[in-house]
């Protein structure tokens, strides 16, 4: 006999809900409730919430297979979010929306070596320009997250990194100051990379089930990505 399910947090099932998003694009509330193994109650609930909160968007225009109406849920290309990377020698700042699209990017040099203070002052002038730009188009930053090579996030302090010989709770603290009330995630580079593979679309990137994954970066880094777990483990 199968041991029953154990319920999951409020946190939990909302990150259920938008993993099936994030892989599936554009679902149906029942379709949603499978991906997630929640109940169609819960979907609902849940659901309410993020539409709410303006995260997901709902088109009832779509016809379900039976012939009647039944509305499709997506991810919403209104929220904004920014990405900061910093590999190959060269720092990124983008701007984008849930779906993947970029629209706003800048690349300049960050080369091997580059100490702390350097590293600040350089995103410190990225970021200040990225507002302006963002303010000129009447785009609010949701979210904000970081990619650094080497980092092994440990709580909320920022980690440790052994290749990079820097502070990372200071860097944390800097990113915090910097970024304001916008909530903030740091996770190593090879991560990061391997996740924006698996949520692009199936077009771009065919589901090639449980692999490994290799980045080039400041070395060569690799991650198992389990195609059947959710993003966070």
């Amino acid at each position: 006999m199968a041991e029953p399910r154990q319920p999951r947090s409020r946190m939990a099932t909302r990150a259920a809900i938008l993993e099936g998003l994030l892989r599936g694009k554009r679902l149906y509330r029942h379709e949603i409730a499978a991906e997630a193994r929640l109940t169609g109650a819960s979907v609902s609930r849940i659901l309410s919430e993020l539409l709410s909160a303006g995260i997901v968007t709902e088109d009832r225009s779509h016809a379900l297979h039976g012939g009647g109406r039944a509305g499709t849920v997506t991810l919403s290309k209104d929220v904004w979010v920014v990405g900061i990377e910093l590999a190959n020698d060269r720092l990124s700042v983008g701007l984008g929306d849930l779906d993947g699209r970029l629209d706003y990017v800048e690349r300049q040099p960050a080369p091997r070596g580059l100490d702390q203070e350097g590293f600040e002052r350089l995103l410190a002038a990225s970021l200040v320009e990225l507002a302006r730009w963002a303010a000129e188009r009447g785009r609010t930053v949701r979210q904000a997250a970081v990619a650094l090579p080497g980092l092994m996030p440990v709580g909320a302090g920022g980690g440790i990194n052994p290749i990079l010989p820097w502070d990372m709770g200071r860097l944390h603290a800097f990113l915090a100051r910097s970024l304001g009330a916008v909530p903030l995630a740091m996770t190593n580079s090879v991560i990061a990379r391997a996740a924006f593979h698996r949520y692009r679309a199936e077009a771009d990137y065919p589901s090639v089930g449980d692999h490994l994954f290799l980045f080039v970066g400041h070395g060569v880094a690799g991650v198992v990505v389990n195609e059947d777990a959710p993003l966070e483990t």
